[in-house]
């Protein structure tokens, strides 16, 4: 907004503008303020130049004329734009706002001084002010420098000598304070007097004590030197008889790694058997329903003979009464045909005895088998028993809190409401103990010895009670899938790596329960992990480009391929595998008495 055309004079003493509301009294305030390079913030109204811009217009002008007694009137020009570019000038040249303001300040004009220039949204300020303030606003607005000086000098001398009575008071304190510590010390002094005569006393009775056990120790190493040379030589002539000893120690540590070895390798073969023994013991309960069967078939038999037998003696108790009658009343040709019917029943009779005896002569037989069956089965049921005993140690030495878990169910399964499967390590057997090797480097230890579960009950109820109550916390759960593990197929059927030597997938190299071999699929690709002979490593890159198989082992080498999830760039990874002695075994004894 402009005012150009707007002219008034203010004098030298005190300059009041009154006015009705909206005659411009507050424009007038403005321009002065901002016209002398003010701040805004003595106005208390807006806070940026382009608010006191008319509406409309794109830039504004301040003139101010200051009288000056001598030489001509100075003329201060002020121009500012809505984006708050300022162009100063004062008597027609162009001036910085930093010259205006030392100009103003020479002129002793003040529009930042409460006392000098009073807006009217600063009367409240104003107001506020206190005597000290109303002073110094009071002095900076009417009196000369001089006078501010002498103000400044009479403030300082006023606080010195305030300052100068409250210090002499604190030192008159702070004497008092002293005096009285030093009464206090004087006892204190004499108590540490005394107590240094003590503590020397004390230092110089140490020094005795000191050279007291020195005397002493000395004496007593004198001894011990001399019982170390005496037990020193009867050392070396112990260490000479025992060399000996020594050497057959030495013999029996390499006998003892060589049995240690060999129970590691039984320890594998009894993780081998758990399943056989399984099947066995299946066997054996079927042998028995079948020999209980047949025990009844040989009574019946008995029984049926016993029959047939006292039949023919009837019959031939018949003939001799026939054939007595026949003797008596002469040849009597009606009794014939009675007399051929009765041999003909004999005979009939006689045969079925034979065939009942023929029969009975076979199922005892079949008996005799099954009982030697019966007995071979149990001894390797015995065989088997003993096997899972040896991979309940190696569960034991892998995990004990699954092996005390493994107890605890064993005693308690009817309580459950769904099946309930053992780990991996106890119900599960690799078929050839060569390749144990690959399932080990396949699956994780963790889940080689948690627990399967059908119903999530149940599996809540176990962890609580082998967790909360037992306190097993490294026992491991989980649920079994709802498939089956034929539902687990290879992407890519075996007959088409047969030309680059597949050895075969894993899934076809393990037994387990139906359930736990399904998790194992599920879990780690098992029916997807294909076997290759060592020859067959030329082929990894075609394997993987036209058959889409991204783990695989050649040998005891494993190789993976996995892709970028940036650039989707495959890339390859190969280690080298080494048996863990969990699952692998040598079982060729034991498949021979099983088989």
């Amino acid at each position: 907004m402009q005012y150009s055309d707007t002219e008034f004079m203010l004098g030298p003493n005190l300059n009041v503008i009154i006015g009705p509301n909206g005659s411009g009294k507050s424009t007038i305030v403005n321009g002065i303020c901002i016209g002398l390079a003010g701040k805004l913030s003595v106005l208390g109204r807006a806070t940026t130049l382009a608010d006191y811009i008319l509406v409309g217009q794109e830039e504004a002008t301040i003139e101010i004329e200051l009288f000056q007694k001598n030489g001509k009137n100075l003329v201060i020009r002020r121009n500012w734009n809505i984006s708050g570019k300022n162009v100063w000038s004062m008597d027609g040249k162009k001036v910085s706002e930093k010259e205006v303001k030392e100009k103003v300040s020479k002129l002793r004009i003040q529009v930042d001084n409460l006392c000098q220039f009073l807006p009217q949204d600063k009367v409240h300020d104003f107001s506020r002010l206190n005597n000290k303030g109303l002073l110094d606003n009071t002095i900076d607005a009417v009196g000369d420098t001089g006078l501010k000086e002498k103000h400044r000098e009479l403030k300082e001398l006023q606080k010195d000598l305030t300052e100068g009575e409250e210090i002499h008071n604190r030192k008159v304190q702070i004497l008092g304070e002293k005096i009285e510590q030093c009464d206090k010390m004087e006892e204190e002094v004499k108590a540490f007097e005394e107590k240094r005569k003590l503590l020397e006393k004390i230092e110089s009775l140490s020094k005795k004590r000191v050279w007291s056990v020195f005397e002493s120790s000395k004496f007593s190493c004198y001894e011990i030197n001399q019982t170390y040379k005496k037990a020193k030589e009867t050392k070396d002539r112990n260490e000479e008889g025992l060399k000996p000893l020594k050497l057959e120690v030495n013999e029996l540590k390499k006998k003892i790694e060589k049995m240690t070895n060999a129970n590691v390798t039984d320890s594998e073969t009894i993780k081998e058997c758990t399943n056989k023994a399984k099947f066995q013991s299946q066997r054996i309960e079927g042998f028995e329903r079948e020999l209980e069967n047949i025990q009844d078939q040989a009574v019946h038999i008995r029984r049926r003979e016993k029959e047939k037998e006292e039949s023919i003696e009837k019959y031939q108790r018949t003939i001799r009464e026939l054939e007595a009658e026949i003797s008596e009343s002469g040849e009597d040709e009606s009794l014939l045909p009675r007399i051929e019917q009765a041999k003909q029943l004999t005979k009939d009779a006689a045969r079925k005895v034979e065939l009942e005896k023929n029969s009975y002569s076979e199922k005892k037989f079949e008996i005799s088998a099954l009982e030697a069956d019966q007995r071979r089965c149990r001894d390797e049921l015995r065989l088997l028993e003993s096997v899972d005993m040896r991979k309940l140690e190696i569960l034991k030495a892998k995990c004990q809190d699954a092996y005390k878990a493994i107890e605890w169910l064993r005693s308690n399964k009817d309580s459950f409401k769904a099946s309930v499967y053992e780990p991996f390590i106890v119900c599960g057997n690799v078929i050839n103990p060569d390749y144990a090797i690959y399932i080990e480097n396949s699956i994780a230890l963790k889940d080689l010895t948690i627990f399967f579960f059908e119903d999530v009950e149940d599996l809540n109820r176990f962890l609580n009670q082998t967790r909360s109550v037992m306190k097993l916390e490294r026992v491991g759960a989980a649920l079994v899938p709802s498939r089956s593990a034929d539902e687990f197929i290879a992407r890519t059927p075996p007959e088409q790596l047969q030309g680059y030597g597949l050895i075969s997938y894993l899934k076809e190299m393990v037994q387990a329960p139906d359930k736990v071999l399904a998790y194992m699929c599920q879990q780690y690709q098992l029916h997807n992990t294909a076997v290759f002979p060592p020859s067959s490593e030329k082929h990894s890159d075609q394997i993987y480009q036209q058959f889409g198989i991204s783990k695989y082992f050649f040998g005891v080498k494993c190789l993976s391929v996995s892709r970028s999830a940036y650039s989707g760039k495959p890339s390859t990874q190969t280690t080298e595998i080494r048996s863990q002695k969990t699952l692998g075994a040598s079982l060729d004894q034991v498949i021979f008495h099983c088989s």
